[in-house]
């Protein structure tokens, strides 16, 4: 009589589904200082209280002019509006310099998180571990993994490699044994550690990824065992995602994914956090630089010696007393215009870049400028030497005119680092490379100031 009874209810167990366990969570990466579009998103990344995760992966501060009229702290104090649990600083972060990445790092109210790098004793928390909703979550951090080939050596930074990080980190998580982990990755699909999945291969525990740095849009795919999304770029979209778990073996059951788009209307509490960074803002961008006699345009296609060109490269070598100085910008997609003001600098010069000079000799002065002519080709920039003389071939490539014997070249971290030319020689005293507390923008903005009675050929 048991086993009759026995076997109906068994039957009846099977036909009821297993209670499950909801984790929410919400993400932004590469917002880039757009502040208004972030206020706009607010109301969407505002669901769910305190039971979700909120996390932003980084290139955040920098991008907009207003952003960097605030220091950065703009952007910052509306994560904060908007409760975010971590903030994974992005490659653009750290060129922001020390000081200021610090006071961003300290202003932000959740965890900084970073497992792979320290900068001058300052240090990201590699991993941290959530309980939301009553499910226990690791979350892990990792920056751009270019990022020990996009800092000086004398910036004392140090960047691990993210598999010697993540092996470093994983055996924590292991002992802590969550219900789920989650890579909050400043890294795309592809990238300089191959795709995505074929990476993860190694760590099978992760379950979900989230990327950035390549401003793609990707709302939910797999890559490998793990579900990757990617929410694309200047807060165009925000990222939704649920992890649905067994209550009883918490095993993950599935993972919906999708992209949210900004509201109509800013978020009250964001637009109140950011109202104190926008005071005296419009003044500040418009102030005159410079008024040209005649309107300044860009070229559709690379050519040298650009006239703007020519004279920011004028300004580098006044900022810092060169021999000569190198400057290239990605051709603008700008109007003609005579009136420059500080906004249309930015527009063209966005980059928190600083100066630096080294010394070169002939050879490496040669190298140095096919390797950037083929740059310019390739990435349709306008480059220029300052007191330098070039001739060019039938086909436009660019040589010497002069031999010097050695000469000291300013040129912006960036392109020191960037360069594979420049890069190799920072290990050799002679060169004398040093770092100047002057960013392009501002050096630019002072030269041409001085001379707002002169004007471009």
């Amino acid at each position: 009589m048991m086993k009759l009874l026995l076997l109906p209810l068994l039957l009846l167990a099977a036909l009821i589904p297993a209670r499950s366990a909801e984790l929410e969570l919400y993400c932004t990466t590469d917002l880039h200082g757009h502040a208004d579009r972030l206020a706009a998103l607010g109301g969407a990344l505002r669901q769910g209280g305190d039971a979700v995760l909120r996390v932003d992966v980084g290139d955040t501060a920098q991008g907009t002019l207003l952003s960097q009229f605030s220091g950065g702290r703009i952007m910052i104090e509306s994560l904060n509006a908007l409760n975010f649990d971590c903030w994974i600083p992005g490659n653009h972060d750290f060129e922001l310099g020390f000081d200021r990445f610090r006071t961003l790092a300290e202003s932000f109210r959740g965890a900084t998180l970073g497992g792979e790098w320290r900068w001058n004793g300052l240090s990201g928390i590699p991993w941290k571990l959530f309980r939301k909703n009553g499910v226990s979550t690791a979350v892990i951090g990792l920056s751009d993994p270019k990022m020990p080939r996009r800092m000086l050596p004398a910036d004392g930074s140090r960047f691990d490699a993210p598999y010697t990080a993540l092996e470093r980190i994983m055996p924590e998580i292991r002992a802590a044994a969550p219900d789920v982990v989650i890579l909050f990755w400043h890294n795309g699909l592809y990238s300089s550690v191959g795709s995505m999945g074929s990476f993860l291969r190694r760590f099978p525990e992760i379950d979900l990824v989230v990327g950035g740095h390549s401003h793609q849009e990707h709302p939910g795919e797999r890559a490998g065992h793990v579900h990757f999304v990617q929410t694309g770029r200047f807060a165009e979209a925000a990222g939704r995602i649920r992890i649905t778990l067994d209550d009883r073996t918490r095993r993950i059951l599935r993972i919906d994914s999708e992209l949210l788009r900004p509201g109509p209307l800013p978020d009250p509490e964001v637009a109140a956090a950011q109202r104190p960074f926008r005071s005296g803002f419009d003044r500040y961008a418009s102030e005159q630089v410079i008024t040209f006699p005649e309107p300044v345009e860009f070229p559709a296609e690379t050519i040298w010696d650009h006239p703007f060109s020519r004279l920011a490269a004028d300004a580098y070598r006044a900022a810092t007393g060169a021999d000569a100085a190198f400057f290239a910008m990605y051709r603008p997609q700008s109007e003609p215009f005579r009136r420059l003001d500080r906004a249309g600098l930015f527009q063209l010069l966005p980059y928190e870049s600083r100066l630096c000079t080294i010394r070169l000799g002939h050879e490496q002065l040669r190298q140095f400028l096919e390797e950037q002519a083929g740059l310019a080709r390739k990435w349709n920039q306008l480059p220029a030497f300052s007191g330098i003389s070039l001739t060019f071939t039938a086909k436009r490539e660019p040589r010497l005119a002069a031999a010097p014997g050695q000469l000291t070249l300013a040129v912006t971290d960036y392109t020191l680092v960037s360069s594979a030319t420049l890069r190799a020689l920072l290990d050799r005293p002679e060169t004398g490379w040093r770092i100047f507390p002057v960013i392009e923008r501002d050096a630019v903005e002072q030269y041409l100031k001085a001379r707002r009675a002169g004007a471009p050929e």
